[in-house]
């Protein structure tokens, strides 16, 4: 059998088909492997990012003193306390502190309650910081408190 051109492209491809074996990558589409996760919470006054009404500061924004499902402080908002027709400010009515070990920038989101605004001056909380969060109740518009507020604290 002779070296002819047919002859040669068989051979490199059978050479090109080998190389590719041998020096196959490793590499691998899935893997399926069961794993244990522990997820464990705090109370806000112990969390990474602490939650503290100022009630002895203020009357009618009160810590309910109760736990939600996830160990989350409960607030209220006391409305009989708050003129009719008027926009009431609570400075400093809830102390936000910083117990992890980054620098945070934090926010809030209420947008699921009307007639109540939670507000921030300095929203960037070094390892350790505390800040004071502002309650503003507008009671010139109807007011609903029955939603829920996220203090968010990313890095």
């Amino acid at each position: 059998m002779g070296l002819t051109r047919r002859n040669t492209i068989v051979l490199l491809a059978v050479l090109v088909a080998g190389a590719g074996i041998i020096g196959a990558t490793g590499a691998f589409t899935s893997v399926e492997a069961d794993r244990t996760v522990t997820v464990a919470t705090a109370g806000d006054g112990s969390a990474n990012l602490g939650l503290a009404v100022n009630d002895t500061k203020f009357d009618g924004i009160n810590d309910t003193g109760e736990e939600g499902a996830n160990s989350e402080t409960i607030m209220s908002v006391d409305l009989e306390n708050i003129n009719d027709n008027a926009t009431t400010t609570f400075d400093g009515a809830i102390d936000v502190s910083n117990n992890g070990n980054q620098d945070v920038t934090l926010t809030v989101d209420n947008n699921s309650m009307t007639g109540v605004e939670f507000e921030v001056d300095n929203q960037d909380l070094g390892s350790g910081d505390t800040v004071q969060v502002d309650v503003v109740v507008d009671t010139t518009q109807e007011v609903d408190t029955s939603g829920t507020v996220t203090f968010n604290a990313s890095t």
